[in-house]
């Protein structure tokens, strides 16, 4: 099963977590991501959204995903 990496990033600074989960494929840590988006969404103004992703990325530290917190704004 594929490892991933989640990290958080906002214009240049990342922050990175350093656990690394397990899902079936990217389509599941996607989903995982936009999860993890919508909960730091969720007590944020808008701008202080602006530049803010959730990072995926495979072992190796390649990016394969990346969602944006401002358009999974949760309510």
């Amino acid at each position: 099963m594929p490892r991933f990496i989640f990290h958080l990033q906002k214009g240049l600074k990342e922050w990175i977590d350093d656990e690394t989960l397990d899902f079936p494929g990217l389509a599941d840590a996607e989903q995982h991501a936009r999860e993890i988006a919508a909960e730091l969404a969720r007590n944020e103004s808008p701008s202080g959204l602006q530049d803010c992703f959730v990072v995926v990325k495979e072992m190796d530290g390649t990016e394969v995903a990346r969602v944006p917190l401002g358009k999974i704004r949760s309510h």
